[in-house]
């Protein structure tokens, strides 16, 4: 493995605060370790045109960042009344598991998704979204109604895991809960491949919590993975509230605390 540090602020004076940006590579035989200690692999660092990412797309690598990694544990997961519920309203949604994608179809559906949820930060020409998100290696699980596509993930196995990307789908039916129901089948897909979790991304503000309400989710937490606990609640609402230096600093204070660092 190689590890990167680019330091962007250190501050001494009034504060001991460092915000340092941590990237690195990890070789194939080393997949498992680097998802098993929090890290996550992208296929560009930062934006697609920085020297870090040409370089490492040049040699087919991924970047990898450490961040509050959260899984599900493929051998504790069970369906609940109202996963089986959600399954029965979605009854009518087809699932096809592909390498090779219609471009220009999932590219709208992509659009429709970022309308929906108000993003700024996105991929706005189809040139510029094949580049981050039509790499070979990707498996795509596309979801259609009445032969319509409506959404689609991008997954990845990566050593004995299932790296799940970007799910995105039109919101023209609410009513389908299709981010559910797609995470429900990222795991059954993960099973088929006999696969021991699905990595979910990063855990983030209070918008993630319901990441946590998936039976065999764990989170890491930079030094350990946990189960479900208070604990997580308290730290998404944080990121979402903390808006200062000065309240980051008194929550490097809580943490230290809170995990017993």
């Amino acid at each position: 493995m190689k590890i990167f540090f680019d330091h962007i602020l250190f501050q001494q004076t009034n504060y001991n605060f460092n915000h340092t940006l941590v990237s690195a590579i990890f070789e194939e035989n080393e997949y498992n370790y680097a998802l098993e200690n929090g890290w996550f692999p992208d296929n560009f660092w930062i934006n697609s045109s920085t020297s870090h990412s040409i370089r490492c797309e040049k040699l087919g690598e991924f970047v990898w960042s450490p961040i509050r990694s959260s899984r599900i544990k493929v051998a504790d997961f069970v369906l609940d009344k109202k996963d089986r519920r959600l399954l029965k309203n979605n009854i009518d949604v087809e699932k096809q598991i592909v390498s090779q994608i219609d471009t220009v179809e999932v590219f709208e559906v992509y659009k429709k998704y970022i309308c929906a949820k108000g993003f700024d930060d996105f991929k706005d020409s189809l040139e510029d979204f094949k580049h981050s998100f039509c790499r070979e290696d990707f498996h795509f699980l596309l979801y259609k109604q009445n032969t319509i596509l409506i959404g689609f993930c991008i997954v990845q196995p990566f050593g004995n895991n299932l790296v799940s990307y970007q799910f995105c789908w039109d919101y023209e039916n609410p009513k389908l809960s299709l981010g559910k129901f797609s995470q429900i089948q990222e795991i059954e897909y993960a099973k088929s491949l006999n696969m021991n979790y699905v990595y979910i991304g990063c855990i983030a503000e209070k918008e993630g919590m319901y990441k946590s309400n998936f039976s065999g989710f764990e989170y890491f937490n930079g030094r350990e993975w946990r189960k479900k606990d208070n604990l997580i609640e308290k730290w998404l609402l944080n990121d979402s509230d903390c808006v200062s230096i000065d309240r980051l600093c008194e929550l490097e204070k809580e943490y230290i605390k809170d995990y017993q660092v």
